[in-house]
């Protein structure tokens, strides 16, 4: 990563043009960071565990379309240990930017990631933007 330059990030949704900047870190492009499952399935991301490093995120995109009648973001530090639940009630991008961002409790450990299933007919897209770091 080279320190100092932004993280863009357009069109993430139906109309939105969103950039974003996540600690002076460009953050490398990888599509194992982004997931458009089917309609009424989950959208998982697991940030691998990695040898004496942390898995850091700085920013989760998301969007359902249309509106979701069981939908929820969870991240998960490790297998079990969730840091973050929240309901997701309404269709649309909608994006966190963690300040400061969010690191795991102990290095070589593990982030996920989940957008729930939405309901019938419902799709929804995920993004995070993460790092590792010593």
């Amino acid at each position: 990563m080279t320190k100092g330059q932004a993280v863009y990030v357009e069109s993430i949704g139906a109309g939105a043009n969103l950039i974003g900047y996540t600690r002076g870190y460009a953050a490398t492009c990888s599509t194992a960071r982004l997931t458009t499952p089917a309609a009424n399935t989950a959208g998982t991301i697991t940030l691998a565990a990695a040898s004496a490093l942390y898995n850091v995120i700085g920013q989760v995109f998301y969007s359902y379309s249309p509106s979701p009648t069981n939908g929820s973001l969870v991240i998960k530090d490790g297998t079990s240990n969730v840091v973050l639940n929240l309901d997701v009630t309404a269709a649309g991008a909608n994006c966190f930017t963690f300040t400061p961002p969010m690191k795991a409790t102990a290095t070589n450990k593990v982030m996920s990631v989940v957008l729930a299933a939405g309901g019938e007919s419902v799709a929804g897209k995920l993004m995070v933007v993460s790092w590792t770091e010593a």
